[in-house]
């Protein structure tokens, strides 16, 4: 599954430990996010069936703007929008490189259809 921001939710950590109801996996990430991002997350935290999918969400998952944006705009993500590169997808970027490389290789391939 792709995410609104271009990132592969396969790819992802807390998707992963989710879909495999991986305890040991979650405290694991809750243990090195709370240092990498100076905040205090718990295994409970650390839960995410994907921004496009219903139910829970991780705590920034279920608030991104660019999620957001993109569900108001009805877009499958980012690289579909008329608006791209915008501000808030900028911003975003900024603190995540791997979401503008993942977007590019997106535009490239619509490119291509």
């Amino acid at each position: 599954m792709i995410a609104y921001c271009g990132l592969d939710c396969s790819r992802c950590e807390t998707y992963r430990a989710t879909r495999d109801d991986d305890e040991k996996t979650r405290a694991e990430i809750a243990a090195k996010w709370s240092v990498r991002y100076q905040c205090e997350l718990t295994v409970d935290d650390i839960n995410c069936t994907g921004c496009k999918e219903e139910g829970v969400k991780f705590s920034f998952c279920g608030q991104c703007p660019v999620r957001a944006c993109c569900r108001d705009r009805d877009l499958d993500h980012c690289a579909l929008c008329p608006d791209y590169i915008c501000e808030k997808l900028q911003r975003f970027i900024d603190q995540a490189p791997t979401v503008g490389r993942a977007l590019e290789k997106l535009r490239q391939k619509n490119k291509n259809r």
